[in-house]
């Protein structure tokens, strides 16, 4: 029984272990269902009929074809993954047994069962703290120079998981040198990685900073002019009762007028957001938009100064999501191309909501448009909601698609939840 307990144990670790590799929170489905249940039965059988170590590897083939089938990314990305998920685990494993090792020498079947108990918990506590996915990234970025240091420590720890399956034994002076080197080289390339994303976010964020400031001075100055009219057009539309003989005609000019003065102050919400940078590149953005022929409307009830996610990050993931709401309703036979767009502002969270007309969605349909080139507008552009949901998992941030027919018709809206720093 003891066995068994500790088998199911280092299944569960292995799906979370692998989950945190892509930056995701495992969920009960029908394929982790699936794999856990191969596992679990190869390692049954080969534990009852005594068959050899070696056998077990087989595994790793359903891991292998787990990961395709559940992230759905080309082969070349799945095995880059799962790369990584081996280095990692088989590091989890020697720091653990090493641990066990230490307090349990004797009993093989205990020394077993802590040990996998441990990896879990390290899996469930530990990795999701430490953003393991964050090294697939640094391999993607900088791939001549990764591909030869991860290839390097898989063939190193290959080596070592054949000798273990086939000679049934661990030769102790290997692991006690080779685990720790490649863990050490491991910390000192997420270091290294580290400081490298630090400098192009510094320079982004000066971009960033240059751009949105260029904007709002734009924004600003367009608001100040405006308000020196203000009391003309409030002076216009008491008096059009002297140019019209009818109260319907009355009404329907006074209606025109403020119409036109709204139009003209849309975008003066923008202010209270009080970030000049983000507040200078949604202006910019939507006047990009309605030269593509898109109308905007802005509702705007929040404050963005106290929002935890840095600026030049911020502007990503509002882009992404203006981008595809734009690219959407430009491809629309709808003759109003409308996208309503509202900030708002809870106590520990900003709502950054965009929606606009579009066919209804299935919920399936919807979690495929954020996997790696998978999109409503065709094939190859599904990498800008797949890297914003990688943000999000960065950054602490929500992102949430759902359909919405209270109008009448069906709309699409996505919703950016972004944390407030003072409820962290």
């Amino acid at each position: 029984m003891l066995l068994r307990i500790t088998l199911v144990l280092e299944i569960l670790a292995v799906i979370i272990c692998i989950h945190s590799i892509y930056g995701e929170k495992a969920k009960l489905d029908i394929h982790t269902i699936a794999l856990f249940l191969a596992m679990l039965s190869v390692l049954e059988i080969i534990n009852h009929f005594n068959i050899k170590n070696i056998s077990s590897l087989i595994v790793y083939v359903f891991i292998w074809i787990y990961c395709k089938i559940k992230f759905k990314e080309t082969a070349a990305r799945v095995t880059v993954h799962f790369i990584i998920f081996l280095i990692i685990f088989i590091i989890l494993q020697f720091v653990s047994v090493l641990f066990v090792n230490l307090f349990l020498p004797h009993s093989e079947i205990w020394r077993a069962f802590i040990t996998n108990f441990l990896m879990l918990l390290i899996c469930l506590l530990v990795l999701p703290r430490m953003k393991v996915f964050r090294i697939y990234r640094f391999v993607n970025r900088y791939y001549k120079l990764m591909y030869i240091v991860i290839g390097m420590a898989f063939f190193i720890l290959s080596v070592l998981l054949f000798q273990n399956k086939i000679e049934e034994k661990i030769k102790a002076e290997y692991f006690i040198f080779t685990i720790p080197a490649i863990a050490l080289l491991l910390f000192m390339i997420i270091k290294w990685g580290n400081a490298q994303s630090k400098a192009e976010n510094l320079e982004k964020e000066k971009q960033a900073a240059l751009t949105g400031q260029k904007k709002y001075d734009e924004l600003l100055e367009q608001v100040r002019l405006r308000q020196h009219e203000f009391k003309n057009h409030v002076t216009a539309i008491f008096s059009a009762h002297y140019a019209y003989d009818t109260y319907e005609n009355i009404k329907k000019a006074r209606e025109t007028y403020y119409g036109k003065i709204q139009e003209e102050n849309k975008y003066n919400g923008l202010l209270l957001l009080d970030n000049h940078i983000i507040s200078g590149f949604l202006y910019g953005k939507f006047e990009e938009m309605e030269q593509d022929g898109l109308q905007i409307r802005l509702k705007s009830a929040a404050c963005l100064r106290n929002c935890d996610v840095p600026d030049y990050k911020l502007i990503e993931m509002t882009g992404i999501l203006l981008d595809n709401a734009a690219e959407t309703m430009v491809k629309s036979a709808e003759t109003e191309k409308v996208i309503s767009i509202s900030i708002e502002e809870g106590k520990s969270e900003c709502l950054f909501k965009i929606r606009n007309k579009f066919r209804y969605v299935p919920y399936d349909e919807i979690e495929a448009w954020f996997q790696f080139e998978k999109s409503g507008n065709g094939r190859g552009r599904g990498i800008g909601l797949y890297h914003l949901k990688m943000l999000c998992a960065e950054w602490n941030c929500g992102i949430l698609c759902r359909n919405d027919g209270g109008t009448g018709q069906n709309e699409i809206e996505f919703v950016l939840s972004l944390p407030k720093a003072e409820s962290l």
